[in-house]
């Protein structure tokens, strides 16, 4: 084989494996955007599902367990305001707050036993509403 025939060949490869390189990565940044959405979509489902159960144990007059349910809502919340805050989201972490303010006075007041509870959780939900 001659030298340049091997230049050709040397050529061609590069180029071969720079066009696999590009097309390889070309999706993978739509498709990590797509999952995190969906992890935080899942976040705040957990907060409303716990919120939700939270009122539930409410109704059953179960003033413990609805304490223990606003506090994981708490902790799933502000694990979401935490991932918004890592992908510099502050706006979209900021909408958290009043979430996490509705949320601790429903624990605060369930923990108590006042069935004021009831308004803090429903003005938590729809704080997060306004906050998707």
């Amino acid at each position: 084989m001659t030298m340049p025939r091997a230049g050709w060949f040397a050529l061609a490869a590069v180029v071969c494996f720079g066009a696999g390189w590009l097309t390889g990565g070309a999706g993978r940044s739509a498709v990590d955007l797509e999952r995190r959405d969906a992890v935080e979509r899942a976040g705040l489902d957990r907060v409303r599902a716990e919120t939700l159960a939270g009122r539930v144990a409410l109704y059953e007059t179960n003033f413990g367990q609805a304490a223990q349910r606003f506090g994981a809502a708490v902790e799933a919340a502000r694990e979401v305001q935490a991932a918004r805050r890592a992908l510099s989201r502050a706006e979209a972490a900021g909408r958290l707050e009043p979430v996490l303010t509705h949320l601790q006075e429903a624990q605060r007041l369930a923990a108590a036993i006042s069935n004021d509870a009831h308004g803090a959780a429903s003005q938590a939900l729809a704080a997060l509403a306004a906050a998707r």
